[in-house]
């Protein structure tokens, strides 16, 4: 693990910050570093522009040794073993959920038809789309960009490594909030995009009361709010999710990397199991400042 002295979105300097004692979760400490890890972690809450991630940051190594063979069954028995509930049913259906795939395909297509029309999107690349499986049906050609060991869903073309390719549209959803570099993640993006591409960014928004106290309970409702930290016991825990956005922070990364907002907008989406709230941002490359595009 690696200390940081900037914010990963906004890059402001550790005087803007506030910072709240941390741990890692037991399923990290044994699946990273094999029950041997003493490092202390932090919360940290940027002034500037609202995002929370957890520092040290995870190096190269260590997010291998999580998402290596992700959510197969050795990981779905390990992280069992510290977390009861977490059953091969709820493994399986993170990703595979029939109804949260068309849930989360129609809101995209939604957007996508009420913004620029569908009509201007002939291919897309899914940025880290695990299978594919979340790509809306309606766009002819279909890529998926996807380091692990998966194979692409019926008509979706995987590549392994960053194509040199071009692309009407790129997603990526559902990623930013693992690594720990997004920055880097938008640069990779802009490789594979034209000045007249578009991006599309989805990110949970978790930092809320009512959904971290009916998921979680008080224990991770207080985690999350630095400021009840004085009143409890309880730390924040570090678990796969590592960055917490808000809107404003989505906003900014992508202001701070040449990025013209066209849609950005907290959805409010019910999987039938219980609503989640999705941060939704539709960008386009801003032409006045084309660094990073060929």
């Amino acid at each position: 693990m690696k200390s940081i002295t900037y914010c990963p979105i906004c890059n402001s300097k550790q005087e803007r910050w506030s910072i709240v004692n941390a741990e890692i979760a037991q399923f990290l400490v044994e699946r990273i570093f094999n029950n041997a890890n003493s490092e202390p972690v932090f919360l940290i809450q940027c002034k500037e522009c609202s995002f929370l991630f957890f520092n040290p940051r995870l190096e190269q190594k260590e997010m291998s040794a999580i998402y290596t063979n992700y959510r197969d069954e050795n990981y779905q028995k390990q992280r069992q073993k510290y977390e009861k509930g977490y059953t091969a049913e709820i493994n399986y259906n993170i990703g595979f959920c029939s109804d949260q795939m068309k849930i989360r395909k129609q809101n995209l297509l939604n957007i996508l038809t009420t913004t620029i029309g569908m009509d201007k999107i002939h291919d897309v690349l899914d940025f880290g789309g695990d299978m594919g499986q979340y790509i809306p049906d309606e766009i002819p050609e279909k890529y998926v960009y996807e380091i692990s060991d998966v194979q692409a869903i019926k008509g979706v073309t995987m590549f392994k490594k960053l194509p040199d390719k071009k692309f009407d549209f790129i997603m990526c959803a559902h990623v930013l909030e693992h690594v720990p570099a997004p920055q880097e993640i938008i640069a990779q993006i802009k490789k594979v995009s034209r000045p007249d591409s578009v991006i599309y960014l989805e990110v949970p928004q978790e930092f809320y009361p009512s959904n971290l106290l009916k998921a979680y309970g008080k224990q991770i409702l207080f985690s999350y709010f630095p400021w009840l930290m004085a009143m409890t016991k309880y730390k924040p825990i570090m678990h796969e999710h590592i960055n917490f956005f808000s809107l404003k922070s989505v906003e900014k990364l992508c202001s701070n990397n040449s990025l013209d907002i066209l849609y950005s907008q907290i959805k409010k989406i019910d999987y039938g199991y219980g609503e989640t709230r999705l941060i939704c941002c539709l960008a386009r490359p801003n032409i006045k400042n084309r660094v990073g595009y060929e």
